[in-house]
């Protein structure tokens, strides 16, 4: 027990009342200055309230910030009547009883509360105005007094100051008297509470029989590892981080381990895992394994799940929502007005979205697709024997392919109608014809490429120029000109069109737009560069750039041109309102199709990407060491007709290469 700061040294510890008169005395004092307050409650229930000598505290000070240990120097019933003299310039806040030495003596562990918690009682000196205060009866000379009792109750009293008033239970803030001595916490508080002055203490209490690791234990029971928050599944696209994290609870240090499919993770030994550049060979399940000295627990499963395919933009129908399982071996994706559709690498294809038309019912029978496309409501798909087939909305007969139609290379769709591009470089439309859209120019050869959206086609020709057809206006009757191509134009490699305005590649890596541009869906990014593919949509547009990476301006009233940063896409497609883009997942095949030798011509067809090269290259043997390269052309995302023009020998090898 310890005076105010404003005394020095000069207190006489109280001394235990002996048995007898003097003792009754005692307790006689102590019940008769209590009886005033016997009505009041304490701040902390299981407490016995008897106020100290009345203002013998501090209404204001500066913070509640630490609890303080001191032992009496002498015994329960004395102190709280020490406390409670005129004479005695010093408070505390509790008291606490060590030995219940006799059958009529208080049960040891009991606490009795003599300043209010909204105050700062006359314990620490200097420290008085940061500090509450607990008195332990006993002495720093004899660990006898501190029994059981009085560590379970007193860590009780800690525990609940601590949570009361928002101080950390660890021994920066539970300190001794004695702290003074101790060189870390010294230096702790001249960092933390430069204010306080530490050295204004010099008592030595509780002193060195005071068990402070179990104390500390009982203020913060051992407890074992728990799981507040279990990790939660994540959904990313195939390179992407994925990251889990656990939120776990028990006595520290809490330990680690992370697992995949039940098996642990070499270095995952953290709070978190981050799995880096996720591939499909990521997805699955992830656990961690959390233990302390008390114990161990294992979370729940969360599921990792990577896709190759991401969707932005309207969901009305649920065209950005592919159905299970994920899509992970797309090699093409294609969208209409709102439905959306995927083509496998095994030849089948998935349709997903507005189904009133029967555009997403894929015929049963289709396991050899080569291309895709999606009108407004129809959908199609090049076979690999180079017919056609096609589904959906057939109301100007879109759907039904010309009879005799063979030797397909590329499909497109319109709001309406179809065409389709054959190996021989001409072009075919049918359906509706209402702005002229399937009236294709006459003498249009050498085309390599075609598109369509609303009601307007574009052809792309082997020498780089774009030949468009088809309606001029805007959905108003606004004359636009999404079918009248910019005569500068030249040097394309690939085109795409919107519903009311059209988009040019050139072999520069630039884009050209024209048509519409009421949603700035022609407003091309200025520093655009690098461009390999595009997309229009109803009034938004999209750019596939050589890295990989996908730029979206124009209408954005549904998020279409809110885009997660990719740097791994192979493939982009838009929708009226939505926006598709297929990332790398599996290994992208060149396969060569329909291979054909004829008058000392070969020929093939090539499933090519965006961002890719292809070259034919043969060798006359087997045996030759080296392989010749034919010109190389750039991926389309579709299907790409290579020829050796000069296949004279009696037998020559071919092979594709890509890069």
């Amino acid at each position: 027990m310890h005076t105010n700061q404003r005394l020095l040294n000069s207190t006489v510890p109280p001394q235990r009342p002996a048995s007898g008169t003097a003792r009754l005395c005692a307790l006689a004092l102590v019940w008769l200055l209590g009886a005033a307050a016997a009505l009041a409650q304490p701040d902390y229930p299981p407490a016995i309230w008897n106020q100290a000598y009345p203002d013998h505290w501090y209404t204001t000070g500066y913070a509640r910030a630490f609890c303080v240990i001191h032992d009496m120097e002498g015994y329960y019933l004395a102190t709280i009547s020490y406390f409670q003299q005129a004479s005695t310039d010093a408070s505390i806040h509790y008291c606490v009883n060590g030995l219940q030495d006799s059958p009529s003596d208080h049960p040891a562990g009991e606490i009795t509360q003599m300043v209010r918690e909204n105050y700062w009682a006359w314990h620490v000196r200097c420290w008085n105005r940061y500090m509450f205060g607990t008195e332990h009866e006993g002495f720093v000379s004899n660990p006898a007094w501190f029994t059981e009792e009085m560590y379970q109750a007193s860590a009780a009293l800690q525990r609940h100051l601590c949570d009361t008033w928002g101080i950390p239970k660890d021994r920066n803030h539970i300190v001794g008297h004695n702290e003074w001595q101790n060189p870390a916490w010294t230096a702790w508080m001249a960092t933390n509470w430069p204010a306080i002055d530490t050295t204004c203490n010099d008592h030595t209490d509780p002193g060195p029989f005071w068990d402070w690791t179990h104390f500390m234990e009982l203020i913060n029971p051992p407890v074992p590892p728990g799981i507040a928050q279990q990790p939660q599944d994540q959904s990313v696209l195939t390179g992407q981080d994925a990251a889990f994290s656990v939120n776990a609870t028990g006595t520290p240090p809490l330990s680690f381990q992370w697992s995949f499919q039940g098996n642990p993770i070499a270095d995952a030994t953290n709070l978190s895992l981050t799995v880096h550049s996720a591939q499909l060979g990521s997805a699955g399940t992830y656990s961690v394994l959390i233990t302390n000295a008390y114990g161990s627990i294992t979370s729940s499963n969360a599921m990792l799940t990577v896709h190759t395919l991401a969707a932005y933009g309207d969901d009305t129908f649920g065209q950005t929502d592919p159905p299970p399982p994920p899509v992970t071996n797309a090699v093409a994706v294609a969208a209409g007005a709102s439905h959306s559709l995927a083509l496998r690498a095994d030849g089948t294809v998935l349709a997903w979205g507005d189904n009133f038309s029967g555009q997403c019912n894929v015929p049963t029978n289709l396991n050899d697709a080569l291309a895709i496309a999606a009108g407004g409501y129809h959908s199609l798909a090049v076979r690999a024997n180079g017919t056609l087939a096609a589904w959906g909305a057939n109301d100007y007969g879109q759907a039904t392919a010309p009879v005799g139609l063979t030797a397909v290379l590329g499909v497109a769709g319109g709001a309406w109608h179809s065409l389709a591009l054959r190996k021989d470089g001409t072009v075919l439309a049918w359906g509706d014809n209402t702005a002229g859209q399937t009236n294709v120019p006459v003498g249009l050869t050498n085309v390599i490429a075609v598109a369509a959206a609303g009601n307007h086609s574009l052809a792309l020709k082997a020498d780089g120029t774009v030949v468009g057809w088809g309606e001029n206006t805007d959905a108003s009757g606004t004359f636009v000109g999404e079918s009248v191509v910019p005569q500068d134009l030249s040097n394309v490699v690939a085109i795409a069109a919107g519903d009311h305005h059209s988009l040019a590649v050139r072999a520069d890596g630039t884009v050209v737009a024209w048509g519409d541009n009421a949603q700035g869906q022609c407003s091309v990014p200025p520093d655009l560069a690098g461009v390999v593919a595009v997309a229009g949509g109803g009034a938004h547009s999209l750019a596939l750039k050589a890295n990989g990476t996908v730029i979206a301006w124009g209408a954005n009233w549904n998020g279409q041109c809110d885009l997660a940063p990719v740097t791994n896409a192979v493939a982009i497609a838009t929708g009226r309102a939505d926006s598709l883009l297929l990332v790398e997942g599996i290994p992208l095949p060149a396969s060569v199709r329909s291979p054909a030798w004829a008058g000392g011509r070969f020929e093939a067809v090539v499933e090519t990407f965006s961002r890719y090269h292809y070259a034919l290259e043969f060798k006359d043997t087997l045996s030759a060491s080296n392989w010749s390269a034919l010109p190389a052309v750039a991926g389309n995302g579709g299907l790409r007709l290579m020829r050796d023009p000069a296949a004279t020998p009696p037998q020559r090898f071919y092979r594709v290469g890509r890069w």
